[in-house]
């Protein structure tokens, strides 16, 4: 028995209960989220199961190209779910601690946009595998790929820091729990990218099958220690986390920390603020459209609004709508002055009628 058929056999021997429990953390963890944590683990847990079947296979069957393809493919992807539960964690700390700081949502976008990209870039590169004419390409995709997990790993393990070091005396103690291990799993995730950088400067291309970096013609030990040892160990401590949540989710004393879900009048309210905005950065005549305040207060003549306090006669009302007739007030005081007729609950002068 070879090295890497001894390989591919561990892979199923740990990954089998791996894959039942983190089918069990995800179903738990549906309620409380964040989903897109969970979900990259299931399909990191079967990928990995199925790679060691896959290695068993190619090892009896080594002139099968679209069985070297496979293999080749599920193997050096490993860091896109686990970089994508990285991730979500970090998003999950900082959206229910800091959820007015917009630079942090935007790391954590460009970091989702960032994996995505790189997950479509390997899989093209594998695509390439065994075809001479395209082995230039092949590295080059690989390389931007693997610099694109880098980066990613990079910021994630910064905010992770920041956000522990510098902010935690405003983040709760539940959620510093998820910093720490997070930070626990960093040296994990770096070894097993640094790996990775290795292997496609010196594993992509025509040295695909002759470099000991190669995860599936190299030294088979080499790919043990630094991609499966890191990965599983990092795929533990995310379970860990997942069985954490499900504690502390279902305690009577647990605040629902994801992110609020607006209403549907909160976001027609918005929207109207917003187009108000931007009416008042373009200079436009905004004689006739009251201010927000004025439009919640019923600051203008009595009319008849749709839910609370009356609007403007013929103006106007919340996002400088113009009027289609002489109603006033609009949705929660102040929608639309000029709806012309309209149920109200209010509206200036407190009860129903025309406007």
């Amino acid at each position: 028995m070879n090295p890497h058929t001894s390989a591919g056999i561990a892979q199923i021997v740990f990954y089998v209960p791996a894959v039942i429990y983190i089918h069990y953390i995800g179903i738990r963890c549906w309620k409380y989220g964040p989903k897109m944590a969970w979900y990259p683990l299931i399909a990191f847990a079967l990928v990995r199961l199925a790679g060691g079947g896959l290695v068993i296979a190619y090892e009896q069957d080594r002139q099968n190209i679209g069985l070297i393809k496979a293999t080749y493919v599920l193997l050096n992807i490993g860091l896109v779910p686990l970089l994508t539960a990285f991730n979500r964690f970090t998003a999950l700390v900082s959206t229910a601690n800091f959820p007015e700081d917009d630079r942090l949502k935007k790391l954590n976008k460009i970091c989702g946009i960032l994996v995505l990209v790189a997950a479509g870039l390997l899989g093209s590169a594998g695509g390439m595998v065994g075809k001479e004419g395209q082995a230039e390409s092949q590295s080059k995709l690989s390389k931007i790929a693997y610099f694109e997990f880098l980066a990613v790993f990079v910021i994630l393990t910064l905010m992770c820091a920041y956000l522990y070091l510098v902010k935690r005396s405003h983040i709760r103690e539940d959620h510093l729990t998820y910093l720490r291990w997070m930070l626990l799993a960093a040296p994990w995730l770096a070894v097993r990218t640094a790996y990775g950088v290795v292997g496609v400067f010196e594993a992509t291309g025509n040295n695909i099958t002759t470099s000991i970096w190669s995860s599936l013609f190299g030294n088979a030990t080499l790919f043990a220690l630094m991609a499966l040892l890191p990965e599983y160990i990092v795929l533990v401590i995310f379970m860990y986390l997942g069985h954490y949540r499900i504690k502390t989710a279902g305690s009577r004393n647990w605040v629902d920390d994801r992110p609020p879900k607006k209403t549907l009048k909160e976001k027609v309210k918005d929207k109207l603020q917003s187009l108000n905005l931007s009416q008042l950065g373009t200079g436009g005549d905004n004689s006739s459209s009251p201010s927000i305040e004025q439009a919640e207060q019923g600051h203008n003549k009595p009319g008849r609004g749709l839910l609370g306090a009356g609007g403007s006669g013929r103006g106007g009302g919340l996002g400088g709508f113009k009027g289609l007739g002489r109603g006033g007030g609009g949705l929660g005081g102040g929608l639309g002055g000029g709806l012309g007729r309209g149920l109200g609950l209010g509206g200036g002068g407190g009860r129903l009628g025309r406007g």
